[in-house]
């Protein structure tokens, strides 16, 4: 091996040794963005009924947002905020019975 291969293989090691020791601090440095995660009532989205004033029946996935007090329902393969609570009599999810406190 002549010497100058040997210090290409030297710099292009010590250069790999750097960038790896660096790594971990590039890495730490990141900020994460920590979400509660027990912000819904329920661990998943589940399984209920809602029976509206008109005496409908709407059978879905809900959850219960604590933080924000929003309902979310399953829609079309979506989870969506239920807006409108003025029609609803009574939400069943699992064994719970809901029913909206409205204003008037």
């Amino acid at each position: 091996m002549t010497n100058h291969y040997r210090m290409k293989v030297l710099y292009f090691f010590l250069t790999v040794n750097f960038l790896l020791s660096c790594l971990p601090l590039v890495l730490g440095a990141q900020e994460t963005k920590k979400t509660p995660t027990n912000i819904f009532l329920f661990d998943r989205f589940t399984n209920g009924k809602i029976l509206l004033t008109d005496e409908r029946c709407i059978v879905t996935q809900f959850n219960y947002n604590c933080q924000t007090q929003e309902l979310y329902f399953k829609a079309a393969n979506k989870y969506q905020m239920m807006y409108n609570t003025s029609n609803v009599d009574t939400l069943y999810i699992q064994d719970r019975k809901f029913v909206p406190a409205h204003e008037g």
